[in-house]
């Protein structure tokens, strides 16, 4: 439907544009996606290189039957199933870190209100878990 108000619009130009469009669009997220991928990977097995390598030849194997041999629709679900379960190491971290979270939210609020949100040496101290690279 898409690829035809371009075509009524802007005649062909119109459609070869939204087909490029989307062909790179489809490329770069696969690219991002995979390089945010093998760094984990790279993380998690200390850089030992039989485990980035396996990565890599199953990544490209997905990658050809995903598009060859799978319908849409199961590639759809099963994004949705992975993006959700990446959620849940997040979730599990928040209620870890509950009572530091409260913390700083409390003092957010307050600063908020004061008018000034800043990091001072005192806040640094009183939030010793924080560390920040470089001082504000």
């Amino acid at each position: 439907m898409t690829q035809q108000a371009f075509q009524i619009n802007f005649g062909h130009f119109g459609e070869a544009f939204l087909s490029i469009s989307l062909t790179c669009f489809a490329l770069t997220t696969i690219v991002g996606w995979y390089f945010f991928a093998e760094s984990n990977v790279k993380f998690l097995a200390g850089g030992r290189k039989i485990f980035v390598s396996s990565f890599r030849v199953v990544s490209l194997a997905f990658l050809v039957i995903g598009s060859l041999f799978v319908s849409g629709d199961l590639v759809w679900t099963l994004a949705d199933l992975f993006m959700g379960l990446m959620a849940l190491p997040n979730i599990i971290a928040l209620v870890l870190l509950f009572k530091q979270t409260k913390t700083v939210l409390l003092d957010y609020e307050s600063c908020k209100r004061d008018g000034g949100i800043y990091w001072s040496e005192e806040k640094l101290q009183k939030f010793a878990s924080i560390r920040l690279q470089d001082k504000i």
